[in-house]
Protein backbone atom coordinates (compact mmCIF):
# COMPACT_ATOMS: atom_id res chain seq x y z
CA UNK A 1 0.00 0.00 0.00
CA UNK A 2 1.14 3.13 -0.84
CA UNK A 3 2.17 6.03 1.95
CA UNK A 4 -0.94 8.17 2.02
CA UNK A 5 0.90 10.31 5.02
CA UNK A 6 4.32 10.49 6.98
CA UNK A 7 3.64 11.44 10.38
CA UNK A 8 7.31 12.28 12.21
CA UNK A 9 8.29 13.82 15.73
CA UNK A 10 8.07 17.59 15.77
CA UNK A 11 10.83 17.93 17.49
CA UNK A 12 13.22 14.74 18.13
CA UNK A 13 16.99 16.18 17.23
CA UNK A 14 19.15 13.24 16.32
CA UNK A 15 22.33 14.46 17.35
CA UNK A 16 21.25 15.93 19.66
CA UNK A 17 19.73 13.25 21.83
CA UNK A 18 22.67 11.29 20.96
CA UNK A 19 25.59 13.78 22.63
CA UNK A 20 23.06 14.07 25.64
CA UNK A 21 23.04 10.33 25.84
CA UNK A 22 26.57 9.82 25.73
CA UNK A 23 27.48 12.58 28.35
CA UNK A 24 25.34 10.38 30.46
CA UNK A 25 27.08 7.41 30.01
CA UNK A 26 23.98 5.39 27.98
CA UNK A 27 24.19 3.12 25.70
CA UNK A 28 20.77 2.99 24.68
CA UNK A 29 17.15 3.60 26.35
CA UNK A 30 13.65 2.08 26.76
CA UNK A 31 10.94 4.55 26.40
CA UNK A 32 7.26 3.84 27.62
CA UNK A 33 5.84 7.01 28.16
CA UNK A 34 3.45 8.71 25.72
CA UNK A 35 5.63 12.16 25.82
CA UNK A 36 8.40 10.20 25.03
CA UNK A 37 7.54 8.12 22.76
CA UNK A 38 5.35 10.53 20.67
CA UNK A 39 8.72 12.89 20.97
CA UNK A 40 10.88 10.36 19.53
CA UNK A 41 9.30 8.51 16.87
CA UNK A 42 6.34 11.09 15.78
CA UNK A 43 3.58 8.01 16.86
CA UNK A 44 0.76 10.14 17.81
CA UNK A 45 0.68 8.34 21.50
CA UNK A 46 -1.09 11.69 22.92
CA UNK A 47 -4.56 12.04 23.31
CA UNK A 48 -3.83 15.52 21.54
CA UNK A 49 -1.83 14.87 19.05
CA UNK A 50 -4.13 13.43 16.37
CA UNK A 51 -6.69 10.02 16.95
CA UNK A 52 -6.63 9.54 20.39
CA UNK A 53 -7.39 5.69 19.59
CA UNK A 54 -3.72 4.97 20.07
CA UNK A 55 -3.29 6.49 23.61
CA UNK A 56 -6.95 5.15 24.58
CA UNK A 57 -5.63 1.38 23.37
CA UNK A 58 -2.35 1.84 25.31
CA UNK A 59 -3.08 -0.88 27.57
CA UNK A 60 -4.08 -3.45 25.35
CA UNK A 61 -2.18 -2.75 22.44
CA UNK A 62 1.29 -0.44 24.54
CA UNK A 63 3.71 1.50 22.65
CA UNK A 64 7.55 1.67 23.01
CA UNK A 65 10.55 3.33 21.48
CA UNK A 66 14.43 2.10 21.74
CA UNK A 67 16.94 4.32 21.43
CA UNK A 68 20.45 4.17 21.04
CA UNK A 69 23.64 6.16 21.70
CA UNK A 70 23.87 7.38 18.08
CA UNK A 71 20.38 8.41 18.14
CA UNK A 72 18.71 5.79 16.19
CA UNK A 73 15.15 4.42 16.67
CA UNK A 74 12.99 1.43 16.61
CA UNK A 75 9.41 1.96 17.09
CA UNK A 76 7.20 -1.11 18.32
CA UNK A 77 3.50 -0.28 18.23
CA UNK A 78 0.38 -1.91 16.74
CA UNK A 79 0.76 -3.20 13.28
CA UNK A 80 -2.54 -2.40 12.05
CA UNK A 81 -2.18 1.05 12.54
CA UNK A 82 0.91 1.53 10.73
CA UNK A 83 -0.70 0.26 7.38
CA UNK A 84 0.01 2.95 4.69
CA UNK A 85 2.28 5.62 7.22
CA UNK A 86 5.26 6.02 8.31
CA UNK A 87 7.08 7.35 10.99
CA UNK A 88 9.55 9.11 12.07
CA UNK A 89 11.64 6.18 13.61
CA UNK A 90 14.49 4.18 11.69
CA UNK A 91 12.88 0.95 12.10
CA UNK A 92 9.32 -0.45 13.00
CA UNK A 93 8.30 -3.40 15.03
CA UNK A 94 4.52 -4.21 14.53
CA UNK A 95 2.45 -6.41 16.73
CA UNK A 96 -1.49 -7.12 16.90
CA UNK A 97 -1.58 -8.48 20.68
CA UNK A 98 -0.60 -7.77 24.22
CA UNK A 99 0.96 -11.05 24.36
CA UNK A 100 2.72 -10.67 21.05
CA UNK A 101 4.19 -6.91 21.93
CA UNK A 102 5.56 -8.58 24.59
CA UNK A 103 7.74 -11.47 22.83
CA UNK A 104 8.68 -8.92 20.44
CA UNK A 105 10.11 -6.74 23.20
CA UNK A 106 11.63 -9.43 24.85
CA UNK A 107 13.15 -11.03 21.81
CA UNK A 108 14.56 -7.52 20.76
CA UNK A 109 16.44 -7.04 24.34
CA UNK A 110 17.70 -10.38 23.97
CA UNK A 111 19.65 -9.57 21.14
CA UNK A 112 20.29 -5.81 21.44
CA UNK A 113 21.32 -5.40 25.15
CA UNK A 114 24.26 -7.64 26.06
CA UNK A 115 25.43 -8.04 29.61
CA UNK A 116 26.92 -4.76 30.74
CA UNK A 117 24.65 -2.56 28.44
CA UNK A 118 24.02 1.02 30.24
CA UNK A 119 20.20 0.86 29.37
CA UNK A 120 17.98 3.55 30.46
CA UNK A 121 14.24 4.12 31.59
CA UNK A 122 11.91 6.10 32.74
CA UNK A 123 11.19 6.56 36.13
CA UNK A 124 7.25 5.74 35.16
CA UNK A 125 8.94 2.62 33.13
CA UNK A 126 5.22 -0.01 33.82
CA UNK A 127 5.75 -3.10 35.95
CA UNK A 128 5.36 -5.52 32.76
CA UNK A 129 7.87 -3.43 30.94
CA UNK A 130 10.62 -3.85 33.73
CA UNK A 131 9.57 -7.61 34.03
CA UNK A 132 11.04 -8.05 30.41
CA UNK A 133 13.77 -6.33 31.01
CA UNK A 134 14.70 -7.98 34.10
CA UNK A 135 14.07 -11.73 32.12
CA UNK A 136 15.57 -10.25 28.35
CA UNK A 137 18.81 -7.94 29.65
CA UNK A 138 18.85 -8.88 33.04
CA UNK A 139 22.61 -7.84 32.53
CA UNK A 140 22.06 -4.73 31.64
CA UNK A 141 22.91 -1.73 34.14
CA UNK A 142 19.69 0.33 34.73
CA UNK A 143 19.89 4.04 34.74
CA UNK A 144 17.22 6.89 35.14
CA UNK A 145 16.74 8.22 31.67
CA UNK A 146 14.64 10.78 32.84
CA UNK A 147 17.08 13.35 33.30
CA UNK A 148 18.79 13.46 29.44
CA UNK A 149 15.25 13.66 27.89
CA UNK A 150 13.49 15.99 30.71
CA UNK A 151 16.63 18.42 29.38
CA UNK A 152 16.76 17.74 25.61
CA UNK A 153 13.05 18.51 25.38
CA UNK A 154 13.61 21.70 26.99
CA UNK A 155 15.13 22.96 23.44
CA UNK A 156 12.13 23.21 20.98
CA UNK A 157 12.40 22.98 17.51
CA UNK A 158 10.83 25.58 15.17
CA UNK A 159 7.67 22.85 14.68
CA UNK A 160 7.74 22.97 18.37
CA UNK A 161 7.53 26.73 18.64
CA UNK A 162 4.97 27.01 15.94
CA UNK A 163 2.33 24.43 17.77
CA UNK A 164 2.97 26.55 21.28
CA UNK A 165 2.35 29.57 19.70
CA UNK A 166 -0.62 28.16 18.02
CA UNK A 167 -1.66 27.31 21.51
CA UNK A 168 -1.75 30.87 22.98
CA UNK A 169 -3.60 32.38 20.20
CA UNK A 170 -6.41 29.48 20.77
CA UNK A 171 -6.17 30.33 24.19
CA UNK A 172 -6.46 34.13 23.51
CA UNK A 173 -9.30 33.82 20.93
CA UNK A 174 -11.54 31.61 23.47
CA UNK A 175 -10.89 33.65 26.50
CA UNK A 176 -12.06 36.46 24.79
CA UNK A 177 -15.37 34.87 23.52
CA UNK A 178 -15.56 33.75 27.53
CA UNK A 179 -15.40 37.63 28.93
CA UNK A 180 -18.77 37.97 27.08
CA UNK A 181 -20.33 35.03 28.30
CA UNK A 182 -19.93 36.38 32.10
CA UNK A 183 -22.04 37.57 33.84
CA UNK A 184 -23.29 37.81 38.06
CA UNK A 185 -24.97 34.19 38.71
CA UNK A 186 -23.49 32.19 36.49
CA UNK A 187 -21.63 28.93 37.11
CA UNK A 188 -18.71 27.78 37.55
CA UNK A 189 -19.80 24.30 35.78
CA UNK A 190 -21.47 26.21 32.73
CA UNK A 191 -18.17 28.31 32.10
CA UNK A 192 -15.83 25.19 32.18
CA UNK A 193 -18.10 23.95 29.32
CA UNK A 194 -18.00 26.78 27.57
CA UNK A 195 -14.31 26.93 26.98
CA UNK A 196 -14.39 23.41 27.04
CA UNK A 197 -15.99 23.54 23.53
CA UNK A 198 -14.69 26.72 22.41
CA UNK A 199 -11.47 25.63 23.19
CA UNK A 200 -11.90 23.08 20.54
CA UNK A 201 -14.10 24.97 17.94
CA UNK A 202 -11.22 27.48 18.01
CA UNK A 203 -8.69 24.62 16.96
CA UNK A 204 -7.40 22.77 20.07
CA UNK A 205 -6.87 19.19 20.07
CA UNK A 206 -7.10 18.48 23.47
CA UNK A 207 -7.33 20.71 27.08
CA UNK A 208 -4.43 20.62 29.61
CA UNK A 209 -6.52 22.34 32.34
CA UNK A 210 -9.43 24.92 33.06
CA UNK A 211 -8.23 26.36 36.09
CA UNK A 212 -11.36 28.81 36.73
CA UNK A 213 -12.32 30.72 40.17
CA UNK A 214 -15.01 33.45 41.14
CA UNK A 215 -12.77 33.86 44.25
CA UNK A 216 -14.32 31.36 46.44
CA UNK A 217 -13.50 27.62 45.93
CA UNK A 218 -10.67 25.41 44.72
CA UNK A 219 -9.99 26.35 41.28
CA UNK A 220 -8.09 22.50 41.04
CA UNK A 221 -11.66 20.85 41.13
CA UNK A 222 -14.61 21.68 38.85
CA UNK A 223 -17.27 23.11 41.87
CA UNK A 224 -20.16 24.91 40.95
CA UNK A 225 -19.48 28.03 42.70
CA UNK A 226 -21.95 30.83 41.59
CA UNK A 227 -20.33 34.34 40.60
CA UNK A 228 -21.31 37.02 43.43
CA UNK A 229 -21.58 40.51 43.11
CA UNK A 230 -17.61 42.40 43.55
CA UNK A 231 -15.85 38.81 43.28
CA UNK A 232 -12.73 38.57 41.16
CA UNK A 233 -12.91 36.18 38.07
CA UNK A 234 -9.98 33.98 37.25
CA UNK A 235 -9.47 32.54 33.78
CA UNK A 236 -5.99 30.35 33.45
CA UNK A 237 -6.93 27.99 30.19
CA UNK A 238 -4.50 25.46 28.63
CA UNK A 239 -4.74 24.75 25.06
CA UNK A 240 -2.99 21.42 23.89
CA UNK A 241 -1.73 21.65 19.84
CA UNK A 242 -0.28 18.88 18.11
CA UNK A 243 0.59 17.61 21.75
CA UNK A 244 2.17 20.78 22.75
CA UNK A 245 0.60 22.33 25.86
CA UNK A 246 0.18 26.38 26.27
CA UNK A 247 -1.01 28.36 29.04
CA UNK A 248 -2.16 31.76 30.33
CA UNK A 249 -4.17 33.71 32.33
CA UNK A 250 -6.72 36.63 32.80
CA UNK A 251 -9.28 38.40 35.00
CA UNK A 252 -12.41 40.12 35.32
CA UNK A 253 -14.58 41.37 38.36
CA UNK A 254 -18.27 41.30 38.36
CA UNK A 255 -19.14 44.64 39.33
CA UNK A 256 -16.77 47.81 39.28
CA UNK A 257 -12.76 46.47 40.33
CA UNK A 258 -11.75 48.14 43.67
CA UNK A 259 -8.87 50.33 42.96
CA UNK A 260 -6.37 48.34 45.21
CA UNK A 261 -6.42 45.17 42.78
CA UNK A 262 -6.36 47.31 39.73
CA UNK A 263 -2.86 49.18 41.03
CA UNK A 264 -2.07 45.62 42.22
CA UNK A 265 -2.68 43.95 38.91
CA UNK A 266 -0.34 46.70 36.95
CA UNK A 267 2.09 45.99 39.26
CA UNK A 268 1.96 42.31 38.82
CA UNK A 269 2.48 43.02 35.41
CA UNK A 270 5.22 45.66 35.10
CA UNK A 271 7.15 42.16 37.71
CA UNK A 272 6.48 39.75 35.16
CA UNK A 273 7.85 41.81 32.32
CA UNK A 274 10.58 42.85 33.72
CA UNK A 275 11.52 38.99 34.44
CA UNK A 276 10.59 38.22 31.20
CA UNK A 277 12.29 40.81 29.48
CA UNK A 278 15.70 39.61 31.42
CA UNK A 279 15.43 36.38 30.10
CA UNK A 280 18.51 36.28 27.34
CA UNK A 281 20.58 32.92 27.26
CA UNK A 282 23.20 32.16 29.42
CA UNK A 283 20.97 33.71 32.54
CA UNK A 284 20.50 31.71 35.30
CA UNK A 285 17.27 30.60 36.82
CA UNK A 286 18.80 31.97 39.97
CA UNK A 287 19.09 35.12 38.84
CA UNK A 288 16.01 35.88 37.78
CA UNK A 289 14.84 34.35 40.71
CA UNK A 290 16.44 37.28 42.08
CA UNK A 291 15.30 39.75 40.50
CA UNK A 292 11.72 38.86 40.69
CA UNK A 293 12.60 39.38 44.81
CA UNK A 294 14.03 42.56 43.94
CA UNK A 295 10.83 43.91 42.15
CA UNK A 296 8.39 42.75 44.50
CA UNK A 297 10.17 44.56 47.28
CA UNK A 298 10.54 47.84 44.45
CA UNK A 299 6.99 47.85 44.51
CA UNK A 300 6.15 47.14 48.16
CA UNK A 301 4.42 44.06 47.29
CA UNK A 302 4.61 40.30 49.17
CA UNK A 303 5.41 37.73 47.18
CA UNK A 304 1.92 35.12 47.51
CA UNK A 305 3.12 32.35 50.14
CA UNK A 306 6.79 31.48 49.82
CA UNK A 307 7.67 32.34 45.94
CA UNK A 308 8.77 28.54 45.19
CA UNK A 309 9.24 29.58 40.99
CA UNK A 310 9.45 32.45 38.93
CA UNK A 311 7.37 30.76 36.41
CA UNK A 312 8.25 27.52 33.90
CA UNK A 313 9.23 26.12 30.91
CA UNK A 314 6.22 24.50 28.67
CA UNK A 315 6.09 21.65 26.09
CA UNK A 316 4.47 18.55 26.16
CA UNK A 317 3.81 18.97 29.45
CA UNK A 318 2.15 22.59 31.06
CA UNK A 319 4.97 22.64 33.74
CA UNK A 320 8.18 20.96 32.13
CA UNK A 321 10.89 22.15 34.59
CA UNK A 322 10.57 24.76 37.33
CA UNK A 323 12.50 28.05 37.09
CA UNK A 324 13.38 28.01 40.64
CA UNK A 325 16.61 29.06 42.25
CA UNK A 326 18.60 26.86 40.89
CA UNK A 327 22.07 28.87 40.05
CA UNK A 328 22.98 26.16 37.14
CA UNK A 329 20.09 25.76 35.65
CA UNK A 330 20.21 28.95 32.47
CA UNK A 331 18.10 30.45 29.72
CA UNK A 332 18.95 29.22 26.74
CA UNK A 333 17.87 29.67 22.82
CA UNK A 334 15.06 27.86 21.94
CA UNK A 335 13.28 27.39 24.73
CA UNK A 336 9.58 28.40 25.47
CA UNK A 337 8.86 29.48 28.85
CA UNK A 338 5.84 30.71 30.92
CA UNK A 339 6.87 33.31 33.84
CA UNK A 340 4.09 33.61 36.40
CA UNK A 341 3.52 34.94 40.03
CA UNK A 342 1.52 36.51 42.54
CA UNK A 343 0.24 38.55 45.21
CA UNK A 344 -2.42 38.61 47.77
CA UNK A 345 -4.45 42.39 48.38
CA UNK A 346 -6.20 42.95 51.09
CA UNK A 347 -9.73 42.41 49.94
CA UNK A 348 -8.65 38.40 49.57
CA UNK A 349 -8.31 38.34 46.18
CA UNK A 350 -5.13 36.24 44.62
CA UNK A 351 -3.87 38.16 41.58
CA UNK A 352 -0.88 37.87 39.50
CA UNK A 353 -0.41 37.38 35.98
CA UNK A 354 1.24 34.65 32.99
CA UNK A 355 2.71 35.57 29.96
CA UNK A 356 4.15 33.10 27.18
CA UNK A 357 7.72 34.32 25.84
CA UNK A 358 9.93 32.51 23.16
CA UNK A 359 13.80 32.66 23.52
CA UNK A 360 15.44 33.45 20.83
CA UNK A 361 19.33 34.34 20.29
CA UNK A 362 19.44 37.74 21.63
CA UNK A 363 16.27 37.27 24.23
CA UNK A 364 13.33 37.06 24.88
CA UNK A 365 9.71 37.79 22.59
CA UNK A 366 6.38 38.14 24.79
CA UNK A 367 3.42 36.03 22.20
CA UNK A 368 0.73 36.08 24.77
CA UNK A 369 -0.98 39.61 23.62
CA UNK A 370 -4.21 39.85 24.79
CA UNK A 371 -4.43 42.93 27.19
CA UNK A 372 -3.54 42.75 30.34
CA UNK A 373 -6.64 44.52 32.08
CA UNK A 374 -9.47 43.50 34.75
CA UNK A 375 -12.51 43.27 32.68
CA UNK A 376 -15.51 44.37 34.16
CA UNK A 377 -18.74 42.62 33.93
CA UNK A 378 -21.93 44.33 34.55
Amino acid sequence: MPSINQFLSPGYDRARVAAAMQAAGLDAALLTSPENVYYTTGYTTLPSAGNPILHMLRTRLPFFSFVTKDGHVTLFCWDFSTLGMEFGADAVIGFNTYAEALQLLGAFLENNVPPGTRLGLESVCPRFALSIVDKNAGGATLVDVDPVLDEVRLIKSPAEIAYLKRGVEIIEQTCEELYGLLRIGMGRNELTREAKWRLMKNGAEGISHLTFCFDQANPEFDIDERLDPDHLVTLDLGAIYKGYCSDNRRYAYAGTPPGELIETYGKMVEIIDGVGEAMKPGVSYGELWDLALDLFAERRLEPAGIINKTGHNIGLETEERWLDNDRNAFVREGMVINIEMYTHVTTGSHIGDEETYIIGKNGSTRVSNLPRIIRQIS
